[in-house]
């Protein structure tokens, strides 16, 4: 095993995803590194061509050399780029709903694009294969369980508050955003997938206990509001659903709600990259 900081991490994330678009847009992720005065590790800033991610120095310079490790900085990398992506930083508040929905998009969305990045981002594989030469599905799969404890019992918890979805309920919303992931990329899930993925993810990282007593109305009003609040976004900033490559864009669109006819035309497509992802 070899070891990496959350700078490396964080610097192959970002030039991934701005691989993932089309020459002509020239998209660039605005970002402020090694930054020395921050409260916590990561953060978005400023609105429209000042927007930018910002990653604290501790952060940055956090050294790792386990791959649950590596997927725990990853996340939280991701979720700041999932408020980056949607614009999150154009939306203002106007109750407390609006952030619980605009974080738990930011947890859902997250998770489909660390997904996309340890599926196809290169630079991100190639890093991840100097922590861990052995990755494979099942090793990643059990890694993503150990890094959600991780993240459950350092950020979530932590970082409780009214703004905030329950922390039992982010682990949920994040595990449906892998989910999600996978849903699209198999054009539906083979039988038996979510029970096996659900299982690994829970006895790795220790979940089943957190998975119990959601509050169901504050799932369904944030999901409501989710939904209300992208398609305001989606009208002002046409880029949350455009410029994107074909084969990213499928992943990577604020649109979740891909039509099964849609999937289908992917499916010919991902078929190498299913093949390669069948957990043992």
């Amino acid at each position: 095993m070899g070891t990496t900081s959350g700078f490396e991490i964080a610097e192959a994330a970002f030039s991934d995803i701005e691989s993932f678009f089309l020459s002509p847009v020239n998209f660039q992720i605005n970002r402020e590194l090694n930054v020395t005065t921050m409260r916590g590790n990561a953060a978005i800033r400023g609105s429209g061509k000042t927007a930018r991610v910002r990653l604290s120095y501790d952060f940055c310079n956090y050294e790792l050399s386990a791959l649950e490790d590596y997927i725990f900085v990853l996340t939280i990398i991701c979720h700041e780029l999932a408020h980056y992506l949607n614009f999150h930083n154009e939306y203002k508040d106007e109750t407390e709903l609006d952030s619980v929905a605009l974080e738990s998009r930011a947890d859902h969305f997250g998770a489909q694009i660390l997904m996309v990045l340890i599926t196809f981002g290169s630079k991100t594989t190639r890093l991840m294969k100097q922590v861990d030469a052995a990755i494979d599905p099942t090793v990643i799969t059990k890694s993503i369980g150990k890094s959600l404890r991780l993240i459950y019992d350092e950020i979530y918890i932590n970082g409780s508050s009214e703004l905030y979805p329950e922390p039992k309920l982010r682990v949920g919303i994040s595990i449906a955003g892998y989910l999600s992931f996978y849903h699209r990329y198999f054009g539906s899930l083979p039988e038996g997938f979510t029970v096996r993925f659900l299982l690994t993810v829970m006895r790795e990282g220790n979940l089943s206990g957190l998975l119990e007593g959601f509050d169901e109305n504050q799932q369904e009003n944030a999901v409501e509001k989710i939904t209300s609040t992208h398609a305001q976004l989606q009208e002002r900033f046409p880029l949350m659903i455009l410029g994107f490559k074909q084969k990213f864009g499928y992943f990577l669109t604020s649109q979740f709600d891909a039509s099964e006819n849609d999937r289908a035309k992917h499916r010919m497509m991902l078929e190498k990259h299913v093949s390669e992802f069948e957990l043992s």
